[in-house]
């Protein structure tokens, strides 16, 4: 697992996902998933503009150790430009959510584009989906956990949702993580408007 790590690359804009290895050279020069979520933020993202535009990037990372026997509990992060300071921003993934993306096969995602029309990322077993989302928008994160879990009928899924803060464009919204918390202070919640 730990020798063939992938980086997804989804573009909400064209509807298109491409899937790159990650390099041994990059594994030894940006160490760990936030290392190498920022080196990815650095070259996809974009150094100017509203943190809000469609041009703003998030990278969605698996720590060093999520999905590995070595730490019961391996946190994951989002980072982003922040919709609240302007500045690169953090935030943590808490609970399996990094671990279960890394064991669906990905260890970065890196989100760009702005899609016409509201849309979630489905991860399974190597392979990304963009789907539409027109049934959750609208509704509370808790909602729309329930929803999905309901539409898939698979209670061990994992999301990560915004909800209403989110969609109306709050600065200081979050993004919700199952049920172990939100991502925080910096609203990483907007940014991610695109994806859900």
């Amino acid at each position: 697992m730990t020798l063939k790590r992938k980086i997804a690359l989804v573009d909400l804009r064209q509807q298109t996902i491409t899937v790159e290895p990650i390099s041994s050279d990059l594994r030894e020069k940006f160490l760990g998933g936030r290392g190498l979520g920022i080196y990815l933020l650095w070259q996809h993202g974009t150094k100017t503009g509203d943190p809000l535009s469609a041009d703003n990037t998030v990278v969605v990372n698996a720590g060093l150790l999520g999905g590995t026997l070595a730490a019961c509990d391996a946190y994951g992060s989002i980072l982003t430009k922040s919709p609240l300071t302007g500045f690169y921003d953090f935030s943590t993934l808490a609970g399996p959510f990094a671990a279960e993306m890394r064991w669906a096969g990905f260890d970065h995602i890196v989100i760009c584009g702005k899609s016409k029309k509201p849309v979630f990322l489905f991860i399974s077993n190597g392979n990304i989906e963009i789907k539409d989302a027109g049934q959750i928008w609208g509704q509370s994160s808790n909602e729309t956990r329930k929803k999905i879990l309901q539409q898939f009928k698979d209670r061990e899924l994992k999301i990560c949702a915004i909800g209403p803060a989110g969609e109306n464009l709050v600065r200081y919204a979050t993004l919700n993580v199952d049920r172990y918390g939100d991502t925080g202070h910096t609203g990483a919640g907007p940014t991610l408007l695109e994806d859900f």
